[in-house]
């Protein structure tokens, strides 16, 4: 039995060869070629959208870049766009996760950093 990370690895392949390819199409073959479920069926959607949200994100990002907009800029609006909708104590929960996670990112670059400086 294949897993989902072989399943998905083949559907990826099978884009990069032909990124012209209708992706319902793509996915209703592999659904089809690896027996998946209709579970099955809408993960595999669900992460290729995921992955369309993310190039589209890398694509804004290098287009902040070229217009000079900045990325605090784009990082800003980008956040006040995503929490649009939410209710107060919900802002002030996904902001101190995002701050949380920002810092350890930090501190472990830094950390890093330091373990490189000293070789």
């Amino acid at each position: 039995m294949e897993t989902f990370e072989e399943i998905l690895a083949s559907y990826l392949e099978a884009f990069e060869q032909h990124p012209d390819q209708d992706v319902e199409q793509l996915i209703a073959q592999k659904t089809t070629e690896h027996g998946l479920s209709d579970k099955g069926r809408a993960l595999l959607q669900g992460t290729n959208a995921y992955l369309d949200d993310f190039q589209q994100k890398v694509e804004e990002i290098a287009d902040a870049k070229r217009s000079k907009v900045g990325l605090n800029t784009w990082f800003s609006n980008n956040l006040d766009q995503s929490l649009d909708g939410l209710e107060e104590g919900q802002k002030s929960v996904m902001c101190d996760t995002l701050l949380k996670q920002m810092t350890q990112q930090t501190e472990r670059l830094i950390a890093k950093e330091e373990s490189h400086g000293k070789s």
